[in-house]
């Protein structure tokens, strides 16, 4: 709750820092999140399962948690300013689609994970979610379950 009011997600997501940019891979259960993690090798892999997106400073910073996962070990609440949010869809083959703001909007509500049903918090998670995606653009990622899917993102 204090987060939200905060302007800040907690977001189903894997998150990865690449180069010291962060890239967040959203979608439910079976998507592709710890498929993402696993695939990352040489790079810094926030978390697996829950995201952690706060401003600060004008922009927003991804966050590892320590709550679950396979690939954080440590669990050191390592950070990466936020380069893209990736809605993900597996695939036979590597691309992106850029989402337009309202489709991006949607996408994204549906992987935060918020507490309780009070209207002015659920206005406030939208809010949010407006304001990221004004900021961070938003991709759908369509991948095939190898490394090679880093050359699409980059």
């Amino acid at each position: 709750l204090i987060l939200a009011k905060e302007g800040g997600l907690l977001l189903h997501a894997s998150s990865v820092s690449d180069g010291g940019r962060g890239n967040v891979f959203f979608g439910p259960s079976g998507s592709g999140k710890t498929t993402i993690a696993r695939l990352s090798q040489g790079r810094t892999v926030l978390t697996d399962e829950l995201a952690l997106i706060k401003p600060q400073n004008g922009r927003y910073q991804v966050y590892g948690t320590p709550f679950w996962g396979e690939f954080t070990p440590g669990r050191n609440n390592a950070h990466a300013e936020l380069g893209g949010l990736y809605s993900l869809k597996k695939d036979e083959r590597n691309i992106i689609v850029p989402l337009d703001k309202v489709r991006a909007v949607m996408a994204l509500y549906r992987c935060v994970l918020f507490f309780g049903i009070e209207i002015a918090l659920l206005r406030q998670v939208l809010d949010t979610c407006c304001a990221l995606v004004d900021l961070v653009p938003v991709y759908e990622l369509h991948f095939r379950p190898e490394p090679t899917f880093w050359q699409v993102v980059n």
